[in-house]
């Protein structure tokens, strides 16, 4: 039985999160493969799912690498949901998702986590590709804007790619970011009422 591939979000969803990231100070540009260049010191190659959980988001991830080693794209990438809350298995409880990151790791020898705890290290190979974990929101100390890092790897800010913040914000953020995901969610939808009675007039 052939798996149905995952559907990735055209417009108007992937306008909503372009509008969202104006609202909050970021930068985008549309992309070849429906897809937005998050612009900044540390970008991102973002990728709409209609999914709101880590399940739904998880089945696009494959995609998302395809679609970064087509655009040759060394940055990280961030896979989203149909809003900017969803829910994802974060162990950093204390800081609201924002979906899945992946960062590019490049091929080497790791420790390998599953050595037996009371025996030697030892190393295993491990191939290039990307490492993903949650990618969580919290505010930018230097910058002030709205940013996501990632629990496990590099805690750098992205987009903005600056070191500092208030790295647990207990959901502090989280009126902000429904605030502004309700402003572009009514600017998206005003203008596409307003083609489509263009259009019937």
């Amino acid at each position: 039985m052939t798996a149905t591939p995952t559907r990735i979000a055209k417009s108007p969803e992937l306008a909503a999160w372009s509008e969202f990231l104006k609202g909050i100070g970021v930068n985008a540009a549309y992309s070849r493969g429906n897809c937005l260049h998050v612009l900044g010191g540390r970008p991102l190659l973002l990728v709409c799912t209609l999914g709101a959980d880590q399940a739904r988001l998880e089945k696009a991830l494959g995609h998302t690498e395809r679609l970064a080693n087509s655009k040759e794209w060394t940055g990280d990438l961030i896979v989203v949901g149909s809003h900017p809350l969803p829910e994802v298995l974060s162990y950093l409880d204390s800081d609201p998702p924002a979906g899945l990151i992946g960062q590019r790791v490049r091929p080497g020898h790791v420790l390998d986590p599953l050595a037996p705890e009371d025996g030697p290290p030892r190393l295993v190979y491990r191939p290039a590709g990307w490492q993903w974990s949650a990618a969580l929101w919290h505010r930018c100390d230097t910058c002030g804007r709205l940013g996501v890092y990632a629990e496990t790897g590099s805690w750098t800010t992205r987009p903005c790619g600056h070191d500092s913040g208030p790295w647990h914000c207990n959901d502090d953020e989280v009126p902000a970011i429904s605030e502004a995901w309700g402003r572009a969610s009514y600017a998206v939808n005003k203008r596409r009422s307003a083609r489509a009675r263009q259009a019937a007039s």
